[in-house]
């Protein structure tokens, strides 16, 4: 290095007169020695003395240099939402570095300390409480998201619907997840709670987002400054809904959402016959539902579960739908969803499920309910789901006005195929006459019958059916009447 200006310059001690700068080859040290020396340049200097320069060798010191920079790399893991996702483990690997965080409840992490040049792989992980945020709401939007009625509206969602990591949705799923919320089964066995993918990636196909593989962890290289945004988007395998609790504490959502409620109602006492009580089920206001689910707890010095059975209402309920392995303990748990994804119109006194009791000990003739039975989160958290997605918490009412004596009415399938039956529980002998409509009022379909009481049957005929999507009808009792409407499918 040379230096040299006809205008002198006047430096104080320690003054800066050059910098160097050198390139780093192979995996150099954290500091290296600075020798400055006379060869093969020789080391002389000038200066400007009472009008004349004087040459003179300067005294060299040397010195040392560090060669290696500390930088950090730091992101945040949240919901597709943007909401944090708190104790996510993160893992950096690579350049003789092996370590471990944890999320804060932002879903915020760093690592500091790495050495510039370094390659470095993040990669986040979670699997706790799979259970977490699943219900009977995601259910329904997976069922009709295998039927194509209502597509899944992000590639998150539809990741978050593979039960079994299979790269694909189908009836299989459902099964897993409704096992998981009936408390069959604790864990996912071919599948993590959740899933992650580098915040940054782009699918290709959203519908189809295995397809390339998405990145679930992020490499940096060569490292040459600080990073701030490894980010990730963390996706809750099951939850379509983002109902979950995102720290991950709570196996059932906790998030008050302000949900309206949808009644349950049983009688206040029920006959014991033969050492049995059927204890009805009725719902308690009109409702298209689309899916139900709760855990039924019971006095278990008193009664003793026979069974969980549906109503007229609920096509395609079975034992796949309930949980009984802890009933000598007084719990049980249901979960329903529509099957074919268009939900069951309910009215008001419909009976939903019928549950069966052998009575312990010498038996009275009836037996008051009153905190003999209700509902619970037990296991399965009660809950709704009606028409237009609509989510309801559930509320339990004991009332004498109950009491299983009301006339129920129920079309099943509906909407239908070709045909339909209408499924009655009747509480006395009486003339029950149903009429047909079509949307301009034109009758499609009139006639009476006296039935006696109980359980009975009125299956239509095709060619009344025939004509139209939606069909009304008007059913009319010696005291009661009741409308509706029929949904024909293609």
């Amino acid at each position: 290095m040379s230096w040299f200006d006809a205008n002198p310059a006047t430096l104080a001690d320690n003054s800066v007169i050059g910098t160097m700068s050198i390139t780093l080859a192979g995996n150099p040290p954290s500091a290296s020695d600075v020798l400055l020396g006379s060869t093969p340049i020789a080391a002389k200097a000038s200066q400007l003395i009472a009008g004349s320069i004087n040459e003179f060798v300067p005294i060299l010191q040397n010195g040392s240099v560090c060669l290696s920079a500390n930088f950090g790399i730091a992101g945040r893991i949240t919901r597709e939402d943007n909401v944090g996702i708190g104790n996510v483990s993160v893992q950096i690997t690579g350049s003789g570095v092996n370590q471990t965080t944890v999320t804060d409840n932002q879903g915020n992490y760093s690592f500091s300390n790495l050495n510039a040049g370094g390659n470095y792989t993040i990669t986040p992980s979670k699997n706790i409480n799979h259970k977490n945020g699943l219900s009977g709401f995601d259910l329904v939007s997976i069922q009709r998201h295998i039927l194509n009625l209502a597509p899944l509206n992000s590639p998150f969602k539809v990741i978050a619907a593979d039960a079994n990591n299979s790269k694909s949705i189908t009836g299989l799923d459902l099964a897993l997840f409704q096992r998981l919320i009936l408390g069959l089964d604790q864990t996912l066995t071919a599948n993590t709670s959740w899933q992650f993918v580098d915040k940054f990636h782009v699918f290709s196909n959203p519908n189809v987002p295995w397809t390339p593989a998405y990145p679930q962890t992020r490499t940096i290289s060569g490292l040459s400054a600080n990073i701030t945004n490894a980010d990730f988007t963390g996706i809750k395998i099951g939850d379509v809904n983002l109902s979950n609790d995102p720290t991950g504490a709570n196996s059932q959502w906790n998030e008050d959402r302000g949900l309206k409620s949808f009644t349950l109602q049983v009688p206040d006492r029920v006959k014991v016959s033969n050492g049995l009580v059927n204890i009805p089920i009725l719902a308690g206001e009109d409702l298209d539902l689309q899916g139900i689910q709760f855990t039924l707890e019971f006095n278990r010095e008193i009664f003793q579960l026979v069974n969980l059975n549906p109503g007229e209402s609920l096509d395609r309920f079975g034992e796949s739908n309930t949980n009984l392995n802890r009933a000598k303990e007084g719990v049980a748990a249901l979960v329903w969803v529509s099957p074919d994804g268009y939900g069951q119109k309910l009215m008001a006194g419909h009976k939903l499920f019928e549950v069966v009791m052998s009575v312990k000990g010498n038996s009275p003739e009836w037996i008051e309910l009153a905190d003999k039975i209700h509902l619970s989160d037990e296991i399965t958290k009660s809950a709704a789901v009606g028409n237009n997605m609509t989510e309801y918490d559930l509320k339990w009412e004991i009332s004498s006005s109950v009491a299983g004596n009301r006339n129920t009415f129920q079309f099943a399938p509906n909407p239908f195929n070709r045909t339909t039956t209408l499924f009655m529980n009747l509480n006395k002998a009486t003339n029950v006459s149903l009429r047909l409509l079509d949307t301009d009022g034109r009758i499609l379909f009139e006639e009476s019958k006296w039935l006696e009481k109980g359980r009975q049957l009125w299956s239509l005929p095709e060619r009344n059916l025939s004509e139209g999507k939606v069909i009304y009808y008007h059913i009319q009792t010696d005291s009661e009447m009741f409308s509706g409407r029929l949904l024909k499918l293609d």
